[in-house]
């Protein structure tokens, strides 16, 4: 990065001392060709190297790390087409060949996608499994799996928003800024809206904040296909990754909360994505709805007033306004109130990204994601695990759920909050009642994509770049 640095700024003193010679020659000479050759080497050797306009060239990753095997980068416009699932068409070999070693595993859950979120899942021996049941474990359900982050640990609040960027986040970034809070909240950023708010997502990594995946066009992800899931996060992934220092996302929330057993073995085998819940909704999501804000208040003042020592992983939103301005009407509360603020990785002590500690640290090129399927396979079936494979969720399985009432941003019913621990399953049943989600959808508007490039849209390496402007500029000197 330091290299690239030195290069860029070379180059541009020798680019500016080039145009300056060749506007001398055009004054001077009538060598009129050698002037136009020179200033069009000029436009060359100022060439901004950015793909877009919040990509950048001012990181490296080694070319045989796990990551950069994984998420090769191109060109700007490689993206597919946002608030849609991806076409499976368009997945990387990688992904793919990723997913079969995952599938073929004994690990990987004997059922397929549901036919709707409302839908009961289908065993491949045509038995028919309820939300409830351990191999599901929905977490709309009321069902605990011990490898899902759901609890903030005592007197901490983990900040999370949900949906961004959108208009309405910069307004949320500079009040998290001005209150110097900036890397307290973890970001779980939709694919789509980051390609549509280039500027947006800029803003927040540049501000420190914790950036996480929420997919790629915010789907119901127990009705997708494996292939289908894979295309959501790895796009977001993807994305995420290209604009952010080549950082690997390591953690994630399913929209609406729709996560089973299946999803969560291909999240976490095939990227390492540790799936994110929460213990307490704010329901912020439903003043779109006609909630009044004021509910709003009082909903999130029982939290804030509640049980500490489970602590409590909010979900919120920055997807409009409204989301926006009801976090920082209730900040103030948070803290009065005693409550440590931060983002998740920070909650349960471990690193932002799968290979980098924070947002200020380089990314390292060292194996990310393991060959083979690392969970075992209790953890996505129905026998007890001995122990948990993520510390941060170890205490979920038995902790109480007095604050802890789980739902859905599309449900209109709450689950319930009496859990029970089975002595045989590697799961917490907190409720045997389905929740009904409805219709109500967190994507932002679909505004058009920004692909406009800076430049003349011809990419020249930096080192390239300046061999050119040292040439022109000994030619100008020497004619």
């Amino acid at each position: 990065m330091i290299i690239y640095s030195i290069l860029d700024s070379t180059n541009l003193i020798i680019s500016i001392a080039v145009f300056s010679f060749s506007f001398q020659k055009l004054i001077y000479t009538s060598k009129m060709w050698t002037t136009t050759g020179l200033l069009l080497a000029f436009a060359l050797t100022t060439r901004s190297t950015r793909a877009s306009p919040i990509a950048s060239d001012r990181w490296f990753q080694e070319p045989d790390s796990a990551a950069a095997k994984l998420f090769a980068r191109g060109p700007s416009d490689s993206y597919p087409d946002g608030y849609s699932t991806p076409p499976t068409s368009s997945t990387p070999q990688a992904w793919t060949d990723r997913l079969a070693q995952v599938v073929a595993s004994d690990s990987f859950p004997n059922y397929g996608p549901r036919a709707s979120e409302t839908a009961p899942w289908y065993a491949s021996d045509g038995t028919v499994l309820q939300s409830n049941d351990p191999s599901v474990c929905l977490f709309t359900s009321g069902c605990e799996n011990p490898l899902d982050i759901m609890y903030a640990g005592e007197g901490n609040i983990g900040v999370t928003f949900d949906d961004g960027p959108s208009d309405a986040s910069p307004s949320l970034y500079d009040f998290l800024a001005e209150n110097k809070i900036s890397d307290v909240g973890t970001h779980f950023v939709i694919g789509s809206n980051v390609l549509s708010y280039p500027d947006q997502f800029a803003q927040l990594v540049e501000s420190g904040g914790h950036v996480a995946v929420h997919t790629w066009s915010h789907p119901y992800m127990t009705t997708m296909s494996n292939e289908e899931i894979v295309a959501e996060l790895g796009w977001t992934m993807q994305i995420i990754y290209d604009q952010n220092g080549g950082k690997v996302p390591k953690y994630w929330r399913p929209p609406y909360g729709d996560l089973d057993n299946r999803v969560r073995m291909i999240a976490l085998e095939v990227f390492g994505l540790v799936s994110v819940v929460w213990n307490a909704d704010s329901r912020d999501w439903s003043m779109s709805d006609g909630t009044p804000k004021s509910t709003i208040v009082q909903t999130i003042s029982d939290y804030l007033t509640g049980d500490k020592s489970n602590g409590l992983i909010f979900l919120e939103h920055e997807l409009n306004q409204d989301d926006v301005d009801m976090f920082i009407q209730m900040y103030p509360s948070m803290i009065s109130n005693g409550w440590k603020l931060a983002n998740i990785p920070d909650t349960v002590g471990e690193d932002w990204y799968q290979n980098a500690k924070d947002n200020s640290s380089s990314p390292s090129p060292h194996s990310l994601i393991q060959t083979a399927p690392v969970a075992a396979p209790t953890l996505y079936q129905d026998a007890a695990p001995t122990t948990s494979l993520t510390s941060s969720s170890a205490a979920s399985s038995t902790a109480s759920t007095s604050n802890a009432t789980t739902q859905s941003s599309a449900s209109s019913t709450h689950a319930s909050s009496a859990s029970t621990t089975p002595a045989s399953s590697s799961v917490v049943i907190t409720s045997t009642s389905t929740v009904a989600p409805t219709s109500q959808t967190s994507v932002a508007p679909q505004p058009q994509r920004n692909t406009s490039n800076s430049g003349m849209g011809i990419t020249i390496p930096s080192g390239f770049s300046l061999l050119i402007s040292t040439a022109g500029l000994l030619w100008l000197i020497i004619v």
